[in-house]
């Protein structure tokens, strides 16, 4: 969500908004059950093939269409397509470097590689994020010794980005009716759910087998020689965690650590561990996230004595009557559950989860929209980015796909007992159908991980974790041997790394010092920033205006309350005005210019300090509001007004 991108801005080094990766749960294509992982098929050992040669990487500066940052350098190596034929066609691989800083007789440790996730997820696009990204890494993490290595896996983004379907094909079949009442209802149902697999054999043939993740491993390997580098360390969040294992299992003695966040491990999983993994964990979180909406203190805008049945009831609302955009997309049932899979990634979305559904109860889906399509990559042109056709063809291409379910009247009435809420629209028939995947390709066998080389590694799992669940965790660190090592996480979300300084700095540890805990490592959640003990000497909200409690406040700018303190109001005037009225109010209060107010995207930003405290203050005016950059905030003010947001950052 745009609000995420603007945070680390406003708060200069101090303050960090950290977006989640882009996790597994992309759903690139209509499925049956859009939360259920497929289904693995029987492991078999990799073939070791020949080495290639690859060329010494070039270091250049980044055309301006991927990042103006001057710190990051940019390069392409040329990687084999299929490397059973090393001397045949390649592939260009784009990678994104920021360079060690490091000083005095300190040495650079080496290239430390980073994989967002997926499958799919742009490491381009994740490495050059105002926050979160590389920049975080060297910053928040400290790991200035290591070249942070980003990386488009093939098949994605300017790695030979695959797109089976027109942006237009992916709006008409994206969301059909799930539940479809007529015989016309059916037959879209059906052409929705094999659509995809039949645009990308009509466009592709039988070329896809070649974006495996093994072929992907296999590509890290080529960077690391291009890199003239002996060993790599590594990164892997979500999807990227199973990656990290299949590059150990084929190149145990080129890793020298390993942190896998967000654990996924497909490999050896039953039928029904497949199915019902997920479900477990998204029907927990959905609990969480109800629990908390019901509490007064929270603030949600979809609060009630029960917003489980108020969320049952809009859904069978949209069920029997969708709603049409202006942009002519219809929002149904699957489109409200798909919002609603999409906030329970993180804590930090649930207040815009509540304001989207309490939208949509009075027939507005602009929120539910916004929602959906960050989860989905669609900008705000109506474009998807690659991971749409990428996800799905590199979990085929992997051998992770569905097979015919043996007894599908039986799994499902496991799968309904386990989540009533995510399973209403699957049926015994969606579990016994063969999988699309096997018409576009013979699906190989899934590759297995392991880590021979006993080099020290880190499997980072949450315990309310939706999309990869604590047993996947303790599968990967049993399946990654002795060296492997668990770190639990009792907060909320999927991922942990930035999330909780714990986490942060038992991975510095081990990415630094090789220092490995003694057994498994628990932790919590950072306490949230409590209110400063001087926030009452700032100037007084206006009688007439709306005030966002922190709950609100913060979510507004995407600052994680554990990371800074928010507050904010109303105003009527445009971002100039408020910064001149401000200013003097801010003045007449005792306060001291640090920074003076200056354009910050359409509004205004300044620092002010007074004895020990240093507030930061941004006026984001009506006509800021009306502006791309702060667009999403128009459904929080009435037309004319802005709103003035204070933020205090833990360390004052």
């Amino acid at each position: 969500m745009k609000h995420q991108l603007v945070s680390f801005a406003i708060l200069g080094a101090l303050l960090s908004a950290c977006a989640n990766p882009i996790a597994m749960l992309s759903p690139a294509s209509p499925t049956p059950d859009a939360t259920a992982v497929l289904v693995p098929t029987v492991a078999a050992p990799i073939a070791t093939l020949p080495p290639v040669s690859i060329a010494k990487v070039d270091w250049q500066q980044c055309d301006a269409s991927i990042t103006e940052d001057e710190a990051f350098t940019c390069a392409v190596v040329h990687v084999p397509l299929d490397y059973t034929k090393p001397a045949g066609e390649t592939i260009g691989i784009q990678i994104i470097r920021l360079a060690a800083v490091v000083e005095g007789t300190a040495k650079v440790i080496g290239p430390l590689l980073v994989n967002p996730g997926g499958p799919g997820a742009s490491g381009i696009e994740w490495f050059t994020r105002s926050s979160g990204g590389a920049h975080d890494m060297h910053d928040e993490l400290g790991l200035t010794s290591f070249d942070i290595i980003g990386f488009d896996p093939r098949g994605v983004g300017l790695s030979g980005g695959l797109y089976c379907q027109s942006d237009a094909d992916i709006d008409k079949y994206r969301y059909p009716d799930s539940t479809p009442d007529n015989d016309a209802e059916k037959a879209f149902l059906e052409e929705a759910k094999h659509a995809f697999a039949k645009a990308c054999i009509a466009k592709y043939g039988d070329s896809l087998s070649v974006y495996s993740t093994t072929n992907t491993a296999r590509d890290m390997d080529s960077i690391r020689q291009a890199l003239a580098a002996d060993q790599i360390s590594f990164i892997g969040f979500s999807y990227g965690t199973y990656l990290g294992g299949v590059y150990s299992h084929l190149f145990p003695d080129k890793v020298r650590a390993m942190v896998l966040d967000g654990a996924f491990q497909p490999e050896g999983d039953s039928v029904e561990e497949s199915h019902t993994t997920q479900l477990i964990g998204f029907e927990k979180a959905m609990d969480n996230w109800v629990t908390w909406c019901q509490d007064p203190a929270n603030a949600c805008a979809f609060a009630a004595t029960d917003v489980s049945a108020r969320w049952d009831a809009l859904w069978a609302k949209y069920d029997a009557n969708p709603v049409t955009a202006k942009d002519g997309r219809v929002a149904n049932q699957s489109t409200i559950e798909s919002a609603t899979i999409a906030s329970l990634y993180g804590k930090s979305w649930w207040p815009e989860l509540g304001r989207a559904l309490a939208d949509a109860e009075k027939g507005d889906t602009a929120r539910i929209w916004t929602l959906v399509d960050d989860y989905d990559e669609r900008d705000n042109s109506g474009h998807y980015s690659a991971a749409d056709s990428a996800f799905p063809l590199i979990m085929c291409a992997s051998g992770i796909v569905y097979d015919p379910v043996p007894d599908a009247e039986g799994l499902l009435a496991k799968m309904r007992a386990i989540s009533p809420r995510f399973t209403r629209d699957t049926t015994a028939a969606d579990l016994a159908a063969p999988d699309d995947c096997r018409d576009m390709i013979a699906v190989p066998a899934i590759s297995p991980i392991s880590n021979t080389s006993n080099a020290p590694v880190l499997v980072v799992g949450g315990f309310n974790d939706p999309a990869t669940p604590m047993r996947w965790a303790e599968k990967m660190t049993a399946d990654m041997g002795p060296s492997a090592h668990l770190v639990t996480y009792s907060g909320e979300g999927h991922t942990a790394l930035m999330d909780a300084t714990c986490v942060d700095d038992v991975v510095y540890a081990l990415l630094v010092d090789l220092e490995q805990p003694a057994g498994t490592t628990a932790c919590d959640p950072d306490p949230d920033v409590a209110q400063p003990s001087w926030w009452a000497s700032l100037p007084a909200t206006p009688k007439d205006a709306t005030t966002f409690e922190p709950e609100v406040a913060n979510d507004m700018l995407g600052i994680e309350r554990r990371k800074g303190y928010v507050s904010g109001h109303t105003i009527n005037e445009t971002s100039t005005d408020a910064a001149a009225s401000l200013e003097k109010k801010l003045s007449a209060a005792g306060y001291v210019v640090e920074e003076a107010f200056a354009e910050f995207y359409t509004g205004q930003r300044a620092v002010y300090i007074k004895d020990n405290a240093r507030v930061i203050v941004v006026a984001v005016g009506s006509d800021a509001i009306a502006s791309d950059d702060w667009s999403y905030l128009d459904g929080d003010v009435e037309d004319g007004q802005g709103i003035v947001f204070y933020i205090a950052n833990e360390e004052r």
